[in-house]
């Protein structure tokens, strides 16, 4: 599309919006509400401007919302909302540590140790990319660390045997929040344990919150027939799709990233090599990336409380049901992931020097720059979270809710359910945000079906409300998660959206048809993840 086209079509959206606001048509919790979301995806997707398609959904929000003498002050004092958040601004720090980090331990020559350690293993492409999968299971501790930890340490093996960027990003992706949100430690536990113990305690449930998690482990669906298919994918080295084109551009012609790529973490930061005067160690990489988690684990078990189980025994600091407890109670977990990432970059900073003999003044360079490389990535996840808080007055999550809950069977309830999580969640770009919304509104409905008892059905539904909010999450280009996974496998977020797309819906049809359609049917979820794991050997073997 050329440049004038795009601005007249943007233009001519914005008339529509003034033609409404003349009829005086409805805008909050009606079909105009879902309008900015779905403009800034389609917008996004056409004209690559992912900031100005971002930045004009939210002027149109903003202009729904308000006058047109205030519309402008509306959607400023939106991003300035955005930028001020206590909770933003962590994860903003974290962005900016973590690119120094990043940044620093390249130029130490800690990565290019790194990939001569890993090249012993990964010696062909799909080792490689098995690699990259493994490392994706290993760092399950919590979403935004497995992205950083997995998509920068895998990027310089991947490119060294010409894997896609767009491959990459969707095995960090596809291994990041599924990984996370079904893991029994990790810092997605305390928020899915809360909401599942807030509603037992609404409903006189004599369950606890974390009886109900482990319960719905196995309907998991989505999240376990992804992890299923990452591996079967890499195994067979067989792609379809968008995705295809993408590796056979790699392959072929040596191009990594598309002709029209602008890799999310910024050009710049592509350009960071490892300094003349570094002494590469592997130490460069493993200290920081220690000391990173050691941080986290012990900030997470103080946040936690967790002294009170050591008074007890000391050893309950290896138990994974003490574990639970601890994550459940920390309330703080994005502030200890910023401290985290602020000692693992102070580290760097010493071992760079100790280690590898780089002076203080190219440190300090090195350490401004990665800081610098992260403006692009900042700016997108403050116009995401801007456009989610335009979502939230304009009330599109109750809207979605509203039209569909109405026609919704109970023997197709948990589906349903699932499906609509899922729009909820890719229009909003917010997982946990949809969980908080769906699941008071899906668990009673489930919980009356059935006599208000916690039976089958509730604990399907619930299971599909996590589901459905991560595949959603997962796919919206709207997303932090997603949009951390392009800024760490250094990938343009439209191509990294668009191939990880298509292998979302093959996976999520899987999990709402052999999963939450046949679940109520007395399907066992394990024959259900075993049909569908014969399925994929069947399918890549004669693709």
């Amino acid at each position: 599309m050329r440049f004038s086209k795009i601005y007249l079509v943007y233009f001519s959206v914005f008339l529509f919006i003034l033609f409404i606001k003349f009829l005086k048509i409805g805008t909050v919790k009606s079909f105009l509400s879902v309008l900015p979301p779905l403009l800034a995806v389609i917008f996004a997707i056409l004209t690559r401007k992912l900031i100005l398609s971002l930045f004009f959904s939210i002027i149109i929000g903003s202009l729904l919302l308000s006058d047109l003498e205030n519309f402008l002050f509306k959607s400023l004092s939106f991003i300035a909302n955005s930028v001020l958040d206590f909770t933003n601004i962590q994860i903003l720090l974290f962005v900016i540590f973590i690119m120094s980090m990043i940044t620093l331990i390249t130029a130490s020559g800690g990565f290019s140790s790194l990939v001569n350690f890993l090249m012993k293993f990964a010696n062909t492409r799909k080792k490689a990319q098995l690699i990259t999968a493994l490392l994706g299971l290993l760092v399950f501790i919590d979403d935004y660390a497995n992205t950083m930890v997995v998509g920068t340490s895998a990027r310089p093996i991947t490119d060294k045997f010409k894997i896609s960027r767009e491959k990459l990003a969707f095995l960090v992706d596809a291994t990041s929040a599924p990984v996370a949100g079904i893991s029994i430690i990790s810092t997605w536990i305390g928020y899915e344990v809360g909401l599942l113990s807030e509603f037992a305690r609404t409903y006189n449930i004599s369950k606890d919150g974390y009886s109900i998690f482990l319960d719905m482990l196995r309907f998991r669906f989505y999240c376990i027939f992804l992890l299923i298919f990452v591996f079967f994918l890499t195994f067979f080295g067989k792609d379809f799709g968008s995705m295809k084109r993408a590796e056979e551009r790699a392959k072929r012609e040596g191009k990594i990233l598309n002709d029209n790529a602008t890799p999310l973490s910024s050009k710049g930061f592509e350009k960071i090599k490892e300094d003349i005067e570094a002494k590469p160690s592997i130490l460069v990489f493993v200290i920081p990336i220690f000391v990173l988690f050691l941080a986290l684990f012990v900030g997470l078990w103080i946040d936690g409380k967790g002294y009170r189980f050591i008074e007890q025994n000391f050893f309950n600091i290896l138990n994974p049901s003490v574990w639970l407890k601890v994550l459940a109670n920390s309330e703080n977990n994005i502030s200890v992931l910023a401290i985290s990432s602020f000692l693992g970059l102070l580290s760097t900073v010493i071992i760079s020097k100790a280690k590898s003999g780089l002076k203080f003044k190219k440190i300090f360079y090195y350490s401004y720059k990665g800081a610098f490389f992260s403006y692009l990535p900042i700016t997108i996840l403050v116009l995401a979270w801007s456009l989610k808080n335009v979502c939230v007055e304009l009330k599109t999550a109750e809207y979605l809710i509203d039209i569909l809950k109405e026609v919704i069977p109970p023997k197709i309830f948990p589906a349903l359910t699932f499906l609509v999580s899922c729009l909820v969640s890719f229009a909003t770009g917010t997982s946990w945000g949809t969980m908080a919304i769906v699941i008071p509104i899906a668990g009673p409905v489930a919980f009356g079906l059935e006599g208000n008892t916690l039976g089958y059905i509730t604990t399907i539904t619930l299971a599909s409300v996590l589901d459905g909010a991560i595949f959603g999450d997962h796919c919206s280009p709207i997303s932090d998660t997603t949009i951390m996974s392009s800024i760490f496998s250094s990938c343009d977020h439209i191509d990294h959206v668009k191939t990880q797309l298509p292998y979302s819906i093959f996976v999520a049809t899987f999990a709402l048809t052999l999963g939450y359609l046949l679940s109520v049917l007395s399907l066992s979820p394990f024959l259900s993840t075993f049909i569908f794991s014969f399925f994929l050997l069947v399918f890549f073997k004669f693709l």
